[in-house]
């Protein structure tokens, strides 16, 4: 998205040496002018001074709508002549009849549903059609092939993630006729949070054909906002309305710089801790854990309440998907002669008490008389989860604890994705995305034989020895 952007402001400005099929002022043409028609036109026919123009659309459900008019096709024909009979054939693949239907008419146009037509079938119409002085009237046949109703759809939308307050955003969509048979007009329409803020009446898309819709907007207000690009109105109708729209959310932010840090692990631990001599006492656990964690401080403060949401995903796969709204549980203010310092933070955990978001934000000046006021923010968040096994040796008797899961174990963990958005009170926040590849082995043995069965004891048969083997990574940096 942003190298998008990139290349375009340099078309614009740059008065750099293009290419032979590279231009700097590309010539505009009329909206209403079609830039291709390849796909199939309605068929016609002529008796005197009588026409006809027939259409066969095969629906989404199977049916099949056929259109006859004596002016043009989806328009309003006031001054074309009158049909005062309709008679509708439909023929086999050799050409013989299979159905003959016949219908009376007043009107310049006639339409009508037909079930069992596929793509490809020929339907043959003839009508009687009237002289406008009604003197006259002449007999025309036509044929036509049923072709498949046009498929709109927006496959593509690109912008960029962030912006800043008041600054012009290009958003590009892409939208598609993916029937192949005829083509279509249609409205392409951006709305902003719900809002429609532009459209693009009645641009033409040739039957397979791909075009673009663009437009520039500037966002006031600063949080996330949610932008959506679709395709209405289509003409003829739309095949499938199931595709007709594409949204993201793009985040808008004041400029502040970020620090963040981010870590994920997986381990096997193996502890022992027994005291058999005086105690009988004998403790052994095993541990399969695994942790994700997020660590984020800006130079700005985002005032409470807070909207938060934290996702992580291990090696593609969901792992959580938490909003939350955090109001300040502890808040601390401190005031002296010629300074102060102020801080407010909320905490929010899961159910099972596995995940959680803190925030914290506050500002601080030690001597207003000679420095500027400091801001900051910092979110901190963990997910974690593991199966343990625990087993108990006292005096006489050996029991096992049965087993105890929290959260959800991932057979294997190799690369860990991590997003933030946070959105205050006040208007400010940001949005993080970042990964962790968890490529880092290590292992460490303290007491245990090679095979982990025996744990070293001394003469007072006390012993505590404890193993661990798992992988880990981390990332870090700044932003911007």
């Amino acid at each position: 998205m942003l190298k998008f952007l990139g290349v375009l402001s340099l078309l614009v400005t740059s008065n750099l040496g293009l290419s032979s099929d590279w231009t700097q002022n590309p010539s505009k043409h009329s909206i209403h002018q079609k830039y291709a028609e390849k796909g199939a036109k309605p068929a016609t026919g002529r008796s005197g001074t009588a026409t006809l123009k027939v259409r066969a659309l095969v629906n989404k459900d199977s049916t099949t709508s056929l259109e006859v008019t004596t002016g043009e096709l989806d328009q309003m024909n006031s001054q074309s002549n009158l049909m005062s009979k309709v008679q509708v054939k439909k023929m086999s693949s050799d050409n013989t009849v299979i159905q003959t239907m016949n219908y009376s008419n007043n009107s310049n146009t006639f339409s009508l549903t037909m079930p069992e037509v596929t793509r490809g079938q020929s339907l043959q119409v003839q009508a009687n059609v009237r002289g406008q002085d009604g003197k006259r009237t002449d007999v025309v046949t036509v044929k036509a092939n049923a072709i498949l109703r046009p498929d709109t759809a927006v496959t593509k939308l690109q912008m960029p993630e962030t912006t800043t307050p008041n600054s012009s955003v290009v958003i590009l969509a892409e939208v598609k006729e993916l029937n192949g048979d005829v083509g279509a007009t249609a409205n392409c329409v951006l709305t902003v949070d719900g809002t429609e803020t532009a459209s693009i009446p009645a641009l033409w898309i040739d039957a397979g054909s791909t075009v673009n819709c663009m437009f520039t907007h500037s966002f006031s207000q600063s949080g996330p906002h949610t932008v959506k690009v679709s395709v209405t109105h289509q003409v003829p109708a739309d095949y499938s309305s199931d595709n007709n729209s594409q949204e993201a959310t793009i985040m808008v932010q004041s400029s502040m710089n970020l620090n963040y840090s981010a870590s994920a692990y997986k381990q096997y631990t193996k502890y022992s801790n027994s005291y058999y001599y005086y105690y009988g006492y004998n403790y052994i656990s095993d541990n399969y854990n695994e942790g994700i964690y997020l660590n984020v401080s800006a130079d700005k403060e985002i005032s409470f309440p807070v909207n938060i949401t934290v996702t992580n995903s291990i090696d593609g796969a969901l792992v959580n998907n938490d909003s939350v709204t955090l109001a300040p549980t502890d808040t601390y203010n401190y005031d002296w002669t010629y300074g102060y310092q102020r801080q407010s933070c909320g905490y929010s955990y899961s159910t099972d008490g596995y995940r959680g978001i803190q925030f914290c934000s506050g500002s601080y000046n030690y001597d207003v008389n000679y420095y500027t006021t400091q801001e900051w923010s910092s979110l901190y968040s963990w997910t974690y989860s593991g199966v343990v096994t625990y087993s108990c040796d006292g005096y006489s008797n050996c029991y096992y604890y049965q087993n105890y899961s929290y959260g959800v174990m991932h057979s294997d963990m190799n690369v860990v994705d991590l997003s933030a958005t946070v959105v205050g009170q006040n208007g400010l926040g940001f949005a993080l995305d970042t990964q962790v590849q968890v490529n880092n082995p290590y292992e460490y043995n303290y007491g245990w034989n090679s095979d982990l069965t025996s744990c070293y004891q001394d003469y007072y048969y006390y012993s505590y020895c404890y193993y661990y083997k798992g992988k880990s990574g981390q990332s870090f940096g700044t932003v911007p």
